[in-house]
């Protein structure tokens, strides 16, 4: 503990640019909405720090709004 050469280089506060970050989130329709409008505004915040949403497709639950999310901001 304490030894810097542990420190991930994913410590820093946002991802490197061209980076893929993988997004693990709920599938279900039922999904309650503040769910799927975080996950918008996640899609839409990594599409900004130049970032891909990495996932396993659909577009149920929270998986949609996060691939809408980023593809309006552009990724």
């Amino acid at each position: 503990m304490g030894n810097s050469d542990t420190t991930p280089s994913s410590a820093a506060p946002h991802p490197q640019a061209g980076t893929g970050v993988l997004v693990y989130c709920a599938s279900r329709k039922s999904a309650d909405p503040k769910f799927r409008e975080a996950a918008a505004r996640l899609g839409r915040e990594l599409a900004g720090a130049g970032c891909s949403a990495v996932f396993g497709g659909g577009a149920f639950g929270s998986l949609g709004p996060l691939a809408a999310g980023a593809l309006e901001a552009g990724s």
